[in-house]
């Protein structure tokens, strides 16, 4: 067997833990994301969400613009 100094166990101990919590932070943002992305796809799919140029005050503002223009 080798014969390791304490501090060598340490130092591998050390980034052994280092390395589990940030791929348990990676994991949690990535569920985090995924997250996100449901809601958002079950808001647009059940009509929460509007496209762009659909919204009632850009509409007002875009024939406002149109009107502005025409003189």
């Amino acid at each position: 067997m080798f014969s390791h100094p304490k501090g060598d166990r340490n130092a591998a101990a050390v980034n052994s833990y280092r390395m589990d919590v940030e791929t348990a932070s990676l994991v949690r943002a990535a569920e985090d994301i995924l997250s996100l992305t449901r809601v958002l796809k079950e808001m647009w799919l059940f009509g929460k969400v509007q496209a762009v140029g659909t919204n009632e005050a850009e509409q007002r503002a875009e024939v406002s613009a149109k009107g502005v223009e025409e003189g």
